[in-house]
């Protein structure tokens, strides 16, 4: 005889159980709001909180510059988005002295 297949609330509790990383799929604690393995964000908790916002974006950049053979947009974005920030810090610190 064929069982059926298990109705989405006997499935519930079992997903809940095992949540995984949408980043490395490894498992991770229920309120874990960065995983554990790999430092991803897995919550909206991560766009709400400052800090935990600075987190996540260092995440992003991360992976975007890690990959085996970063592409050159990649790398051209963060330097545009940077390089302006990083020029003016130094030229702050060249008139204070």
């Amino acid at each position: 005889m064929i069982e059926a297949a298990p109705t989405q609330s006997e499935l519930a509790p079992q997903l809940q159980q095992n949540d995984l990383c949408p980043h490395c799929v490894k498992p991770i604690a229920r309120f874990d709001h960065f995983c554990p393995h790999c430092g991803g964000p897995v919550t909206a908790h991560a766009a709400i909180d400052p800090l935990s916002q600075v987190y996540a974006q260092g995440y992003a950049y991360r992976q975007a510059t890690t990959i085996n053979q970063p592409k050159f947009i990649v790398v051209l974005g963060i330097w545009l988005i940077f390089g302006p920030q990083a020029l003016l810090l130094t030229q702050c610190d060249q008139h204070r002295s």
